[in-house]
């Protein structure tokens, strides 16, 4: 890379950073295989997306303070999470629920969520 000096690399991708990772482990990969052939085989099959409104997980949602009856009411059993210091907002860490669910759930509370992660199961 010194003696390379900057270069710029552009075009569709992932984002800056998956991309400039990707590029990163394929540099690492060829200078692995000094002198080899290395064959990527691409399937020409368009890729579809699977319905994932049945999926059952765990959900983080960060809602207004002001708002902490009304989400406790719409998606009732879960866990609440705070930080000290932070008075504008929580955290609710939600019961199991499929993906329709917690959809339905954040559109019933519109503003009064801030934010949603997926949880592993």
């Amino acid at each position: 890379g010194n003696m390379l000096g900057d270069s710029m690399y552009y075009g569709k991708g992932a984002g800056k950073l998956p991309t400039a990772s990707a590029v990163v482990a394929d540099v690492i990969d060829c200078a692995r295989h000094i002198g080899k052939v290395i064959t990527c085989i691409w399937d020409k099959e368009e890729a579809s997306l699977k319905d994932n409104s049945d999926m059952i997980r765990g959900f983080f949602i960060r809602a207004k303070a002001d708002q902490k009856e009304t989400v406790l009411k719409a998606i009732p059993g879960g866990e609440i999470v705070t930080v000290e210091g932070r008075s504008e907002d929580f955290g609710y860490l939600t019961p199991a629920m499929s993906e329709k669910q917690i959809k339905d759930k954040l559109e019933e509370l519109s503003d009064a969520v801030l934010g949603m992660i997926r949880l592993e199961k």
